[in-house]
């Protein structure tokens, strides 16, 4: 009879932050059937994964493309996370991700926390200063926090860009951009077509971060009843 059960807690104090971009291709159409772009997606996901995650996990937004904000802090108020939609937002002309995890990066070390950290960046992989951004992200994975990458794109077309156009036309997944980064143990890419796809991505992620399994030695009263009780019943 084992001493111990495995039991499936949470995690206090976990921390999230989404870093989104906000770049023109980020408005291209991700669905052909209905005409919503990539950063619609996000959107749509994000509505989608918050009723699930835990009452008592902060999250902020921070968003990126010629310049990096902090839309929301930390924070367990889900109502403020709001991810423009395409048509809230023109899209801005570059993709300074770097800054984005640097500023996702702080957010987090901000907190008195010390449970467990994850960082979201969602983008369509193509982003500007590329070396920059492998150092930062991987920077924000050797201080602990998980990083999980989410390439949006679709599966139609092709991807394309050439050294001298600063506004590339991308209209297909392109993981390629963080595969130097994703060798790190911490850093994880994945790829999605869909809102769907996105929530699941995020939803994973988030239950692995919040929750874990622990044994708990209370089976061991209850096995030492049971035995005793079957010890009872035998020498009866």
């Amino acid at each position: 009879l084992s001493p111990y059960t495995t039991e499936e807690v949470t995690v206090p104090g976990s921390e999230a932050v989404f870093v989104v971009d906000l770049s023109r291709t980020m408005t291209e159409t991700m669905d052909m059937s209905d005409g919503s772009s990539r950063l619609d997606a996000v959107s749509t996901a994000m509505t989608l994964v918050m009723p699930d995650m835990p009452d008592d996990l902060r999250v902020g937004l921070i968003t990126f493309g010629e310049q990096s904000d902090v839309v929301v802090p930390l924070t367990t108020d889900r109502n403020l996370l709001n991810i423009p939609t395409s048509d809230q937002t023109e899209g801005q002309a570059f993709s300074f991700i770097t800054e984005g995890v640097n500023l996702g990066q702080s957010t987090l070390k901000g907190s008195d926390n010390t449970a467990s950290d994850i960082m979201f960046v969602v983008s369509d992989g193509t982003v500007d200063k590329q070396e920059d951004m492998t150092s930062a992200l991987i920077e924000s994975a050797e201080s602990g926090t998980k990083v999980a990458i989410i390439v949006t794109g679709t599966k139609e077309g092709t991807y394309s860009r050439t050294e001298f156009d600063p506004s590339p036309t991308a209209s297909a997944v392109n993981p390629e951009t963080f595969s130097v980064a994703a060798e790190h143990k911490n850093i994880e890419v994945f790829e999605a077509t869909s809102p769907l796809e996105i929530q699941e991505i995020i939803q994973e992620n988030i239950d692995n971060a919040t929750k874990k399994d622990i044994n708990t030695p209370f089976t061991l009263f209850r096995n030492l009843a049971v035995g005793l009780g079957a010890v009872g019943y035998l020498i009866e």
